[in-house]
């Protein structure tokens, strides 16, 4: 079955409901099917499939066993645009030997032998499948209500699901996000990125669990026009943003600082692509993320105040009174900033961003209009050699500049960085020697800004919370510690003014 736009969602059972009735009174459904499911998982003991990015499911209806193999999307191109493969089955166990005349024979052949599979969870739900028509597309909606059950010694392990799929059978992918927006507008939904799959084997084996993920990065060929390009880096971020989301949403301080790295490398996509992306859009999303990354800041400043300024403080002569002091106070303001961050998350107006930011970058991949039809090589130097440029406005050692002008050379840096990062492929066969340059030169300018941070946030709060004396020390700490790490960035500044690195 070759790969078709999906959007998945999760809700209560009463609004699950409340949608099935609206659908089919608003829209014409063309199909309608019941159907009670039982799937079960099969891997091997050490969950060899799983771990590869491999699934294995025998679905069982009341007059039919259908076992699928699905593979990893960065192997459907090896197998001529499949994704998964469905095969009938009579009794007895599954075997992978069962696909071997299938397009998936080179991708499993390492693993016909010798790879012992046991089932691991079952997933029981009643289906309902309802297909509609909406102007010129075909929508097949499916509505799973059930639970995942593991087969976990010494007691079985069971969580409820409620999830809404949304698949386009035919037409415009526009029309099936238009449809999702409506949705997710009238109604309390969640976008659900996990796979049944995923909630099983985590339910199976806490190790399975998937927590805070950093970039995979992004690899771009000259080949590629602009427009081919932004869509690789925009995937990869939008990837990037909604694999921190369940970390984020259980409160994970990793999972938040990541969320926003993600958010943060949408927003320098738009940036490095500005002169070929419409102005309005561009700012309007621009903005937004903007709002959400500044509101998932503090849940972040308190994180590194409680987890790495403390304990630096601590080590300093009569820091030890101010650690007892402080601790308490900002774990607590961690926690409340935190539980905002996930708030936040849960809102419709976060849901809104995100559909309404997939619709406008599939508008743009159709369009291919303009500067996105052209090669990427001159535009993605034209983009680097400005960002250098904005950086080295300032000549002056960062030792003799204020605090706000170190912090607006880290905002630069930074631009710097992500696009030297979405082009590295492009404009260098080896471009890791000043990618850790940048890295480097972040990583001393973060420090400092951190330092300024724990000064800002402490005074923010109620003074009745926060000694003078100890805001005072703190004060005096930060101060030595920005000038510790500006003389620590210094050579690398220099550096960076020395050389010429971005050529083609």
């Amino acid at each position: 079955m070759s790969v078709k736009p999906t959007i998945r969602f999760s809700s209560s059972t009463k609004t699950a409901r409340r949608i099935r009735k609206s659908l089919c009174r608003d829209l014409k459904p063309i199909r309608k099917e019941r159907h009670h499911l039982v799937n079960t998982y099969f891997d091997s003991p050490h969950h060899i499939l799983y771990k590869a990015g491999f699934i294995l499911r025998l679905t069982e209806t009341k007059d039919k066993r259908i076992l699928t193999l699905k593979v990893p999307e960065i192997l459907a191109a090896s197998t001529q645009g499949h994704t998964q493969l469905s095969i009938p089955v009579k009794e007895g166990e599954p075997k992978l030997d069962l696909f071997r005349g299938s397009a998936f024979k080179p991708v499993i052949k390492r693993w016909r032998r010798g790879l012992k599979l046991q089932a691991y969870f079952e997933v029981h739900c009643e289906r309902e499948v309802i297909e509609l028509k909406s102007a010129t597309s075909r929508i097949e909606f499916t509505f799973d209500e059930g639970y995942v059950e593991a087969s976990s010694r010494p007691k079985k392990k069971r969580e409820a699901m409620c999830e809404m799929r949304m698949k386009l059978i035919k037409g415009d992918p526009l029309a099936l996000q238009d449809l999702a927006l409506k949705l997710s507008e009238k109604y309390e939904l969640q976008r659900e990125h996990l796979t049944k799959a995923d909630r099983g084997f985590q339910l199976t084996r806490p190790a399975n669990r998937k927590g805070p993920v950093t970039s995979s990065g992004v690899e771009l060929d000259k080949a590629l026009t602009v427009g081919e390009a932004f869509s690789h880096i925009v995937h990869e971020s939008l990837d990037h943003l909604y694999k921190n989301e369940k970390p984020t949403l259980k409160s994970h301080p990793k999972g938040v600082h990541q969320t926003r790295v993600a958010i943060r490398r949408l927003r320098a996509a738009l940036r490095a692509f500005k002169d070929c992306l419409p102005y309005d859009k561009r700012k309007a999303f621009n903005g937004e993320f903007r709002w959400f990354q500044q509101r998932f800041g503090p849940a972040r400043d308190w994180h590194v105040f409680v987890s790495e300024t403390l304990p630096q403080i601590k080590e300093q002569n009569g820091g030890e009174p101010v650690y007892a002091t402080l601790r308490k106070l900002a774990v607590k303001e961690r926690r409340i900033a935190t539980k905002e961050t996930v708030r936040l998350i849960q809102t419709k107006r976060y849901a809104r961003l995100l559909l309404e930011f997939e619709k406008w970058i599939t508008a743009l991949e159709r369009a291919k209009t303009g500067y996105l039809k052209q090669p990427i090589a001159p535009f993605a130097y034209s983009v680097l050699h400005r960002a250098q440029q904005e950086l080295l406005v300032e000549t002056r050692s960062l030792t003799r500049i204020t605090s706000e002008q170190l912090h607006e050379i880290r905002k630069r840096g930074k631009k710097l960085r992500y696009a030297a990062e979405f082009f590295s492929e492009i404009w260098s066969e080896d471009a890791s020697d000043l990618l850790n340059e940048l890295k480097a030169f972040q990583d001393y300018l973060g420090q400092a800004n951190d330092a300024k941070t724990a000064v800002q946030i402490l005074a923010a709060l109620d003074p009745a919370s926060v000694k003078s004396e100890d805001l005072s020390f703190i004060r005096t700490w930060a101060d030595d510690r920005m000038q510790e790490c500006a003389r620590g960035a210094q050579p690398i500044w220099r550096h960076l003014h020395r050389t010429q690195p971005f050529s083609f």
